[in-house]
């Protein structure tokens, strides 16, 4: 009984984030970054939480999504007259040791 307690504290504070929830959550939270930031253009994340250049291999980390999801994000402006959001370090490991988090250089929207 007390193992499937603790089984049971373990998922709850991993939580039941999945990898297609949390895409689209990605996706929720870079669109409302990118319009905070003050682009001009349409968002290049679309509702799935994948971009053109997506192929679609994770080894999803849990944890590291939903560190992604709560940390700090903020505008950078790398590019001269152009901002866009940064996202906080944990998303580059959402898919295995690199690759979660987006930038334009990444979709092909900067310039």
């Amino acid at each position: 009984m007390r193992n499937l307690v603790y089984l049971a504290a373990v998922a709850s504070l991993a939580g039941c984030l999945s990898e297609a929830k949390y895409n689209q959550k990605y996706a929720e939270k870079y669109c409302e970054e990118w319009a905070a930031c003050g682009v001009a253009t349409e968002c290049p994340i679309d509702s799935t939480g994948t971009s053109a250049e997506d192929d679609g291999s994770c080894d999803f980390d849990r944890k590291a999504a939903n560190d992604c999801l709560k940390g700090e994000w903020t505008c950078s402006d790398g590019l001269e007259g152009y901002n866009f959001p940064e996202t906080p370090a944990a998303c580059d490991n959402v898919c295995g040791g690199g690759g979660g988090g987006t930038t334009p250089e990444d979709t092909g929207s900067a310039g």
